[in-house]
């Protein structure tokens, strides 16, 4: 979760347990909420067209997810991060993740929505 880390040193005083970190990627969470629903706007329009403000099912929306990418560090820097990239339902992060040109061309109208919509 963003802001939080998991107490790892409390496990070394039980017996019999060992640990390695593999990665060790923060958590992170936008630091600017216009700029994340700026991003949810562009979104929701590349998503079907309708109004940014249309509500409706299956529309894009801002949500925590339990995955670490580089966004952690680059915030952790002092960035603005939000992220958000193609993927196919349940398949972003696995050995068959796959995208279609379709989902492909959605994120590109998310990316140049932003770009021209974005005034921070």
């Amino acid at each position: 979760m963003p802001g939080e880390r998991a107490p790892l040193d409390r496990t070394e005083s039980i017996d019999g347990v060992t640990w390695d970190i593999d990665q060790d990627l923060p958590p992170m969470a936008c630091g600017d909420p216009e700029f994340a629903d700026a991003v949810l706007a562009a979104a929701r329009e590349a998503h079907d067209g309708e109004p940014a403000d249309a509500p409706g099912d299956g529309q894009p929306q801002q949500v925590v997810k339990p995955h670490a990418t580089d966004a952690g560090w680059l915030a952790g820097a002092g960035t603005t991060c939000v992220v958000c990239g193609p993927s196919e339902p349940g398949e972003a992060h696995t050995a068959t993740e796959s995208v279609s040109l379709a989902v492909l061309d959605r994120c590109y109208e998310i990316y140049r929505g932003v770009a021209e919509s974005w005034r921070g």
